[in-house]
């Protein structure tokens, strides 16, 4: 009887060892990560840390041990009673219910310098036991601006051609200038009157006919800012031929009239006048910007006056594609986008309010319902929109934490996942059979040889 019971306890051992073989464990994935409600604060400020824990399977427990630099931060609140935050240490231990679990932590910034705080050591536990120890660590600067100089003046301004009107003086914020056609770009220099301050030039060094802008921004070393605006106003050639209303535009078989006074035209937001060539000739027109689009205005006998889209390259002309969602206008900005789309987006062209618009459209995903476009805003502003093809409804694009590419790659390997779970499945049962079959044949000789002995 012990013989056959021996056998017994081996070949259960055996079905024990074969399920582990046929069920591999999968290991959580765990991570930390903290984030503060700000990157650069000044001394009497407040700032929020969060320590951020998560894991591919539910969390129970959170035990973790973190250094802060105490004599730039102090300690004002935390979220969780149970964490103890002293003398640049902190040691909490609280629970959870979900994949995510976070201990928020108030300080006050009372020094200047770079405090790091980081989670030196942690355990994450699970149903089943540990899951992992993810560490981590987030630096925060601190600056004392009390002690820094709000000084934004310039001692100095040039500018590569032309002179400013009125003469440099660093209390005037606003000047003009006008340059010859022959002037195609302007170089601007600047010095400020605090060795510590910083300047930036923003706007096109490359002139266009008519009006431009250069601003000098100077930012002191306590974060004050002044802003210095130059006015550039670039002449038209002289020699070349200025169009006239003679000049008759054919598009779609009705003819057009070049519109060359501007002064009764309402500038849309966004758009500054110029000037373009149109039949070896130059004539006004507005140019957006941001984005690579003119409009010209042309005149015909019965819908007056009319805005159209022209493209100096290929020399046509097209509508301004306009769109309405609840009392907000849209210009479409086909084919002049100069941003990126998003990786896995398609082109299409699809119908919108009637009007036959470029779109993009996520590849192979569920989301096919929604299409971004390129936008310029009644404000002038250009950007990606989200168009929802059945709620007929226009917002602004904003990029998930991961992008969409990311979306596509999990549910793939969600899939896989559970293709491979089925797989082991069936293997396991299949082992668990055999294994079971082999139990039994293994008691049933252990009898027959005892009955023989």
């Amino acid at each position: 009887m012990k013989y056959i019971k021996k056998l017994a306890v081996e070949a259960l051992s055996l079905v024990v060892l074969l399920s582990t073989v046929c069920f591999p464990a999968f290991a959580a994935t765990t991570s930390a990560n903290i984030a503060a409600s700000s990157e650069s604060v000044n001394v009497g400020d407040k700032v929020t840390v969060t320590f951020n824990f998560s894991a591919s399977e539910t969390i129970y427990k959170v035990e973790m041990k973190g250094t802060y630099n105490s004599s730039i931060l102090k300690f004002v609140s935390s979220n969780l009673s149970e964490a103890v935050v002293s003398g640049g240490n902190i040691t909490a231990t609280f629970g959870g219910s979900s994949t995510t679990s976070l201990l928020s932590i108030e300080f006050t910034a009372i020094s200047a310098g770079d405090c790091t705080l980081a989670v030196s050591y942690s355990e994450l536990s699970g149903l089943n036991g540990e899951l992992g120890y993810p560490t981590a660590n987030k630096t925060i600067n601190v600056k004392n601006s009390s002690a820094m100089s709000s000084n934004a003046n310039l001692s100095a301004l040039t500018i590569s051609a032309g002179t400013l009107s009125p003469a440099f003086n660093s209390n005037v914020t606003t000047y003009s200038v006008t340059v010859s056609n022959a002037v195609t770009q302007i170089l601007v220099s600047a010095t400020t009157q605090d060795t510590n301050a910083k300047w930036v030039v923003t706007g096109d060094k490359n002139m266009s006919v008519g009006s431009n802008s250069r601003v000098v921004k100077v930012t002191a070393s306590n974060g004050t800012t002044k802003d210095y605006i130059i006015n550039i106003t670039r002449e038209g050639n002289a020699n070349a031929p200025i169009a006239t209303n003679d000049d008759d535009i054919l598009i779609d078989g009705v003819k057009y009239k070049l519109v060359n006074n501007l002064s009764g035209v309402n500038i849309p937001n966004g758009f500054e006048e110029t000037t373009c060539i149109i039949n070896g000739k130059e004539n006004l027109a507005f140019k957006h910007k941001t984005v690579n689009m003119v409009l010209v205005c042309l005149n015909n006998e019965s819908s007056g006056n009319m805005l159209f889209v022209f493209d100096q390259e290929s020399n046509t002309y097209s509508g301004v594609l306009e769109l309405t969602f609840q009392d907000k206008a849209y210009i479409v900005a086909n084919d002049y986008s100069s941003e990126e789309i998003p990786e896995n987006y398609i082109k299409k062209s699809i119908s919108i309010q009637d009007l036959s618009v470029n779109a993009w459209q996520l590849e192979n995903s569920n989301l096919s319902d929604f299409y971004l476009l390129y936008l310029i805003n009644q404000d002038g502003e250009f950007g990606l929109y989200q168009y929802d093809s059945v709620e007929l409804s226009m917002q602004r694009y904003i990029s998930l934490p991961f992008d969409d590419s990311e979306l596509v790659s999990q549910e793939a390997e969600n899939e896989n996942l559970a293709n491979r779970l089925k797989t082991s499945q069936i293997v396991g049962g299949i082992f668990i059979g055999l294994s079971s079959l082999l139990v039994i044949l293994l008691i049933i000789s252990a009898v027959i040889f005892k009955k023989n002995r």
